[in-house]
């Protein structure tokens, strides 16, 4: 009798803890998700910077007859790309150019005062392009100047469809030629093409005819992804490989460097970015320590809670059996035993927009372009309150100067359904002019859920240890009152004696159930102190 008193509470209690950690591990793949996303918009976000960078080089060439290598300086010097843009090597120029005109491009440059300027690696191929303009113009970047891009093979497949479809490419992975053989990384090249003139439409041959060369940029795997991720995935293992594989050779980037979070029972999951023409594969793993996070200490004071409560009731149960008169009292007691990107100029027209603020917001690109943007970005506080234009937030950093960074505004759709968004606001200056504004935004619509259900959780969680904590005062009481009336009813010394130990076990129990109740942190309790008081 006395083990079935024990063993029943024992399994409902596991039951309770068995859910209880299931909430958690639930909590815990939320928020892996979460932080997953988080970084895929990161990575996605600080390329696009990038490019834009690169995009204005082609703007420099496309406004000018001629871009000599002190305007090419000039350019890069000011962007600062050492503080603004961390993980960039350099910002290149490389000439397109048949084998017949090798000889005058390298006369050209020796007659710069670059006497020692050669295209290389050496030998004949059908057509070259030769880094002519790198900077900064450092030792580092010396050591590409005259190379042909052309001559290493994923390089040349990058810069060919670059060409061809007149799009940003990205290689794969690469080794780069300013590399020395310490601290070696892996790398990659952001290739965008360069044409003589523009034409609408233009077919692969008409592309290839005007076709002079790529603006480009080579970059430091492990530098960039530090500066871009920062510590976001703290306890987060995250590997990038180059295409849809997870080959070693492949292997770009891996945070966990000494290699020393790849044990336990750890949360992996793997996708894919495609980015400019090209494919990277990110694998993420979840370290104890992140997983930890998710783990409250309800379920340990449910488990201590219902084992204490086993415990008990397998005491009263021999104490009842002991007693003579206890059976049908103690057979009575146990039977009632019963969780996107546009840009605005200083008119409020829209200057672009990509496609996924069109899809997010429910419009075409004939719907915005030119238009004012208050057409088709309805801001909205919490309270569902349009507005006014001279108040709309995204459009003060025009004004202002000053860029917003994660905002959160109601904007709403052509539909007229709204979602909550998520933006910052970036001037565009020119000249130390503003002339615009870049916002990008995001649905936070599956964030906002995330957060709810997490509440939600937690606040059911609240409501099943008041419900425990309720009917284990309550049963402690039933107990308390049988011993009573048991002990008034005998008049034998040892069953008396038997039954008051009881009862201040009864009373110890309850005493402590109510600290474990009331504690919010199992570690700051001290039962020794607590003892003493009450003594226990």
């Amino acid at each position: 009798m006395a083990w079935i008193a024990f063993l029943i509470p024992l399994f409902l209690t596991f039951l309770v803890w068995s859910d209880a950690r299931k909430d958690d591990e639930v909590d815990a793949r939320i928020g892996f998700d979460y932080k997953i996303s988080e970084t895929r918009q990161t990575i996605i976000k600080k390329l696009f910077a990038y490019e834009q960078v690169l995009l204005g080089g082609i703007g420099l060439f496309a406004a000018s007859d001629t871009v000599t290598r002190e305007e090419w300086r000039i350019y890069v010097e000011n962007l600062l790309i050492t503080q603004n843009f961390p993980g960039i090597i350099g910002i290149g120029y490389s000439y397109s150019f048949r084998h017949s005109d090798s000889l005058k491009i390298v006369k050209t440059m020796q007659s710069e005062g670059y006497t020692h300027f050669k295209i290389w690696p050496a030998g004949i191929r059908d057509e070259y392009t030769s880094v002519i303009y790198i900077e900064p113009f450092n030792e580092r970047n010396q050591r590409a100047f005259g190379y042909d891009l052309l001559y290493e093979p994923t390089r040349k497949y990058a810069m060919l469809q670059a060409r061809d479809n007149g799009k940003t490419t990205i290689t794969g992975k690469i080794s780069l030629t300013r590399e020395t053989e310490y601290n070696i990384q892996a790398g990659f090249i952001i290739f965008i093409p360069f044409y003589q003139k523009n034409i609408h439409q233009p077919t692969v041959e008409q592309r290839r005819e005007l076709f002079k060369g790529y603006v480009y940029s080579p970059f430091k795997m492990r530098d960039l992804m530090r500066s871009t991720l920062g510590n976001n995935l703290r306890n987060i293992n995250l590997q990038i490989y180059s295409g849809s594989d997870t080959l070693k050779k492949d292997l770009m980037y891996d945070s966990d460097t000494l290699h020393t979070g790849n044990k336990g029972d750890n949360i992996i999951k793997t996708t894919t970015l495609e980015l400019y023409g090209g494919i990277w594969t990110l694998k993420f793993t979840a370290l104890p320590e992140f997983l930890n996070t998710f783990y409250s200490e309800k379920p340990t004071i449910l488990l201590l809670s219902g084992i204490l409560i086993s415990l008990l009731f397998s005491l009263v149960t021999v104490s009842f059996i002991k007693s003579q008169k206890t059976g049908k009292k103690l057979s009575d007691l146990l039977e009632s035993t019963g969780e996107g990107i546009f840009g605005v100029d200083n008119f409020s027209k829209c200057t672009f927009i990509n496609q996924s603020a069109l899809n997010m917001l429910g419009y075409k690109l004939n719907d915005c372009i030119g238009k004012d943007i208050l057409n088709f970005i309805r801001c909205e506080n919490e309270n569902k309150q349009l507005f006014e234009a001279s108040n709309c937030p995204i459009l003060k950093s025009i004004k202002s100067g000053e860029a917003n960074i994660n905002k959160e505004v109601i904007l709403r759709r052509k539909d007229n359904s709204i979602f909550p968004a998520e933006y910052s606001s970036h001037p565009i200056l020119e000249n130390e002019v503003i002339t615009g504004v870049v916002v990008t935004f995001n649905n936070i619509t599956e964030r906002k859920k995330v957060l709810d259900q997490i509440e939600g959780s937690l606040r059911e969680k609240e409501v099943l240890l008041r419900e425990i904590h309720h009917r284990v005062k309550n049963n402690l009481q039933i107990i308390s009152s049988l011993l009573n009336l048991q002990a008034g009813f005998t008049s034998d010394k040892l069953a008396n004696e038997i039954l008051e130990e009881s009862k201040n076990r009864v009373k110890s129990m309850a005493l402590i159930h109510e600290k474990l109740y009331q504690s919010k942190n199992l570690s700051s309790l001290d039962f020794q102190e607590f003892i003493e008081e009450d003594d226990l």
